[in-house]
């Protein structure tokens, strides 16, 4: 069976670009009307803004206001992390989370070798994107670390 992958892209005036990747998630057996996150909100930062094959592609990283851990979700464990005090947290007005871009591949370090970016977002503890960080308007997220 093949997902559909779906994604947005937005440019950002420094030349930065936006990626709103959109593969959906396992449902849980208890809340089948909700999806547990499985996408991810991605920024490439080029070398140069006019030449997009040289650059960073790093991933949103949000932290727990609980723990103060990296916000994660588990392999086989859709109803536990949606009804997650996290999940609660994120799905929460007015709350507001310490975030960070990691970078998950550099051409400079890494060369150009096919990746997936994906696996190794969720390796690195990137969030995992649900409809709270869709939510969110990227505005907010815009200036630079």
């Amino acid at each position: 069976m093949q997902k559909l992958l779906r994604f947005r892209l937005r440019v950002h005036e420094l030349g930065n670009l936006w990626i709103l990747e959109d593969v959906g998630g396992s449902k849980g057996s208890v809340n089948n009307k909700a999806r547990q996150p499985n996408s991810f909100l991605y920024r490439f930062v080029p070398v140069d803004p006019t030449d997009l094959t040289r650059g960073k592609l790093q991933a949103l990283q949000v932290i727990s206001l609980i723990s103060g851990q990296p916000i994660v979700f588990h392999p086989g464990q859709a109803d536990q992390d949606i009804l997650s005090a996290d999940v609660a947290d994120l799905h929460t007005y007015g709350k507001v989370f310490p975030t960070k871009w990691i970078t998950l591949h550099d051409t400079a370090v890494d060369g150009t070798t096919p990746f997936d970016a994906n696996a190794l977002a969720r390796s690195r503890h990137a969030a995992q994107r649900h409809v709270e960080i869709q939510a969110w308007h990227l505005r907010q997220l815009l200036p630079d670390q």
